[in-house]
């Protein structure tokens, strides 16, 4: 494993990186994406944007697993999937604003791509939301496609019970011209944290498996072919059988920390934060603690001061601990390191993040490392996405990207 580091850093090194960065290992990348294909085989699958913020990365996985749909949980994000991706299928994540449906409306009214609405379903997780879609729907003349929430057993809102779908169904139906029922999502993200020895996770999914197939037979579907979408990173290998037909996926192509659950061992990590080291010091020394207190250990006896910190991530080479005294630094990040550890001034360590939605957001471009001939070259660098805005991108997904394989 240190190898594969020490590969990493030799990387960054000859490509001039001099700030702290995020990369992503293609390698690894394309491992894990063969892997979700065997664990998902039979059922289409949805990105999720949220987990995956950047158009390039979500265009390499689209075209490896012919897949054009995406869940978004973040408005600027939906404006910015409809532009980039001709035939993008959104379903939401989240039920949004009714202020943040209308920007949506308007910016896509003010390019003139309000037929791009078609290609978004809406999560309706009660009657007041769908109220207030179809407000919107009668004041600008338009039909919304809508996927309603229901609960399997997570409790983070959504239907409660099947005759509260019924009733929503009956709704719809009086109201076809503006709202129309495209899909059920039940997120099932509680079942890997089922507290063993009292639940198993099996029987935990069994249980969220039968809820989601009672709201689906209390449907009065008359032929139409709806969606039904579930699982998620945790769960997505446990829905080969499931009544699901679609399956969310996002963080486990990047495994962040977060991840490193039993059923998920043959994923590996794929995205990990270089930064280097500012300054090291002999010993341990804090303000206003006797320096018989601050030798943490018998093993960490030297300071190290990094370029940067304070990141949703653990560091993991070379072996470095965080001093909780001393605290943490979004500037300087202090870490213990063992003083026989051949570490100095302008090396890299690295860190792998816990999660990759916000991590991969604060670092500007991504660094795409990939081996060839045994080495490990810094191949390219992919552009994150807007939090906050969203502008039209001509053309932008029409970048040659052979190189990225």
């Amino acid at each position: 494993m240190s190898n594969q580091y020490q590969q990493y850093e030799k990387c960054l090194k000859v490509a001039a990186v001099n700030s702290p960065s995020l990369f992503i290992d293609l390698d690894v990348l394309d491992a894990n994406v063969e892997k979700v294909r065997a664990a998902t085989y039979g059922k289409d699958l949805r990105l999720v944007v949220k987990s995956l913020p950047c158009l390039d990365l979500l265009a390499y996985l689209s075209e490896q697993l012919e897949c054009r749909r995406f869940m978004c949980f973040h408005t600027p994000f939906v404006l910015e999937v409809l532009d980039a991706f001709e035939n993008a299928d959104i379903l939401m994540g989240k039920p949004l604003p009714s202020n943040s449906v209308e920007h949506i409306i308007k910016y896509l009214a003010q390019h003139e791509q309000l037929s791009k609405l078609a290609q978004i379903q809406w999560l309706i997780d009660s009657k007041q939301r769908l109220d207030q879609l179809l407000m919107l729907g009668r004041k600008y003349n338009v039909c919304f496609k809508i996927a309603i929430e229901i609960d399997v057993g997570m409790h983070r809102g959504g239907l409660g019970e099947p005759e509260q779908l019924q009733q929503l169904q009956a709704f719809v139906n009086q109201n076809k011209k503006h709202v129309k029922l495209t899909a059920l999502m039940g997120y099932d993200a509680h079942v890997v944290k089922a507290p063993r020895p009292f639940m198993s996770v099996e029987k935990a999914f069994a249980q969220a498996e039968q809820r989601y197939q009672q709201f689906i037979d209390a449907l009065q579907l008359n032929g139409e072919e709806l969606i039904f979408n579930g699982g998620g990173s945790t769960t997505h290998a446990m829905h080969q059988q499931s009544c699901t037909n679609e399956i969310s996926v996002g963080s486990i192509f990047l495994k962040p920390t977060d991840f490193d659950l039993a059923g998920l061992r043959q994923y590996q990590c794929a995205c990990f934060i270089a930064t280097q080291v500012l300054k090291r010091l002999k010993g341990i020394s804090i303000p206003f603690v006797p320096d018989k207190y601050c030798q943490w250990t018998q093993k960490y006896k030297d300071t190290l001061f990094l370029y940067g910190g304070r990141w949703l991530a653990k560091a993991v080479y070379p072996n470095l601990m965080r001093n909780y005294l001393y605290g943490l630094s979004s500037n300087q990040q202090f870490m213990m390191v063992d003083s026989k550890q051949p570490i100095d001034v302008d090396d890299f360590v690295f860190f792998r993040p816990s999660q990759s939605e916000a991590v991969l957001l604060q670092f500007g471009d991504i660094l795409l490392l990939r081996r060839k001939n045994d080495q490990v070259r810094l191949q390219h660098r992919w552009s994150i996405m807007s939090q906050h805005k969203a502008k039209p991108l001509p053309g932008r997904m029409q970048r040659q990207r052979n190189e990225d394989r």
